[in-house]
């Protein structure tokens, strides 16, 4: 891996003093009313330049992603944002509660050289969706600026990690914010010859999987696709901007990604029914005093029991373990591929039973959702915005591993990276003929 310092853009402080009020979530996590929470939130909120606004009217020529690059020329000529006059790396930790442990997880931002899956240095785990790709890139192309980090898990023999943690003490502190969820982002950085080399020198032989942002990678290799100049020769775009963290940072945390159903074409006797045929089907029954017990247990036995799924319909106070009556195969992929929970979802629950055969096109149009947080799902059912909630099991970086080194991918929405980096700490915007582009 080929990492690279950069001149990175930051909110200017002298004219945004309450950084909390501008910064945001990466764009895949921000729901339609979040968007909206943070359109008003502040008017030079990040969210304007990732999520822009469609207007009657748009095309080719004028869009919405045209709109985002003006407003980042214009809060770049106004100094909104101001560029680091020197090139850095720049160091991020995160400090969050989780499981009531205070956790803390650290990793650098830099220019990472864009590499071909097939290179084995790069590796994906998530399958992607050539709409959402077509999305980033045409935001890439416009505003030639990543603006969001890509974040990826690096591997290693553990050889140097202590190197790599002394470099947290050696940084200059640029900012700390809070977000809604309490956590605590810090950003700082190195900007020593030393520190750079050393790091580009522990990083060359390692290689990674994208934990988050497979739309953001591939979108910025399309784009360096579209470009000609001879190999010797620099080219912002054939680098990327990253997120990286060390596979064994305690503070790597991998969750869920539960699922929202609002339809149910079956009652709640029907539906067992229809899923007895492939599941042994657990029933957690509770009064409403022997809820959260129950779905702790309920959590308590998917854990032990793998493969399983945990169901809530409607208002019937049972929660539900389904675990499989046998393997099954498809596509001819692995054993640990057609073992993923996400995968028997699908194709023995999602796809035959209430027809979603493209979750990302069933989301776009309100009949399902994610969430990560149990108790929103159970809350979501409860007060009738949706129908059934799913439960998947958390998985570990082994699983993870396995199936990326394998050369596949898992379903989308198989897991959630915990906490998100936050979008506006620091962005890559380069330079045309020595000059950023301004028109």
């Amino acid at each position: 891996m080929e990492i690279l310092p950069f001149h990175g853009f930051r909110y200017n402080l002298t004219r945004v003093q309450d950084l909390s009020a501008v910064v945001s979530p990466p764009y895949d996590v921000i729901s339609p009313p979040g968007r909206e929470k943070y359109y008003h939130r502040h008017r030079y909120n990040f969210v304007h330049l990732t999520l822009g606004k469609e207007l009657p009217g748009d095309n080719e020529i004028s869009s919405k992603y045209q709109s985002s690059a003006k407003l980042l020329h214009r809060w770049i000529r106004e100094k909104i944002v101001i560029e680091d006059t020197v090139p850095s790396i720049y160091l991020y930790s995160l400090q969050f509660n989780y499981r009531r442990k205070l956790l803390t997880r650290q990793g650098i931002i830099s220019l990472v050289r864009l590499e071909e899956y097939f290179e084995g240095k790069i590796f994906p785990h998530e399958v992607t969706l050539e709409e959402t790709k077509t999305d980033r890139l045409a935001l890439l192309k416009a505003c030639k600026a990543h603006l969001e980090p890509v974040f990826g898990v690096w591997f290693s023999s553990g050889e140097g990690e202590d190197f790599f943690l002394r470099l947290f003490e050696a940084r200059e502190e640029l900012v700390e914010v809070m977000d809604d969820e309490k956590v605590i982002h810090s950003l700082g950085r190195v900007s020593g010859k030393e520190h750079i080399e050393s790091l580009k020198s522990f990083l060359r032989d390692k290689f990674l999987i994208i934990a988050d942002g497979h739309h953001r990678y591939e979108a910025a290799l399309e784009y360096q696709h579209q470009q000609s100049l001879p190999d010797k020769d620099f080219a912002p775009w054939r680098y990327v901007m990253m997120y990286l963290v060390s596979r064994e940072d305690p503070g790597l945390v991998v969750l869920p990604t539960h699922r929202l159903i609002s339809f149910s074409p079956l009652d709640f006797s029907s539906l067992m029914g229809r899923l007895k045929s492939d599941f042994q089907i657990h029933y957690f029954k509770f009064q409403e005093q022997g809820e959260l017990y129950q779905r702790e247990s309920l959590f308590s036995h998917m854990a032990f029991h793998r493969p399983s799924l945990g169901m809530y319909f409607g208002k019937e106070k049972i929660y539900c373990m389904l675990l499989p009556r046998r393997s099954f195969y498809w596509e001819e992929k692995s054993w640990e591929w057609n073992s993923l929970e996400a995968v028997i979802l699908q194709k023995l629950v999602l796809e035959p039973i209430f027809g979603i055969k493209d979750v990302e096109l069933e989301e776009s149009k309100g009949k399902m959702a994610y969430t990560r947080d149990e108790e929103e799902a159970v809350q979501k059912v409860r007060e009738g915005s949706y129908q059934v909630a799913f439960f998947l099991n958390p998985l570990g970086m082994d699983e993870i591993e396995k199936i990326s080194f394998q050369g596949e991918r898992m379903p989308s929405k198989s897991t959630y990276f915990y906490p998100k980096p936050l979008s506006g700490l620091v962005f890559y915007a380069w330079k045309e003929n020595g000059n950023l582009n301004l028109k």
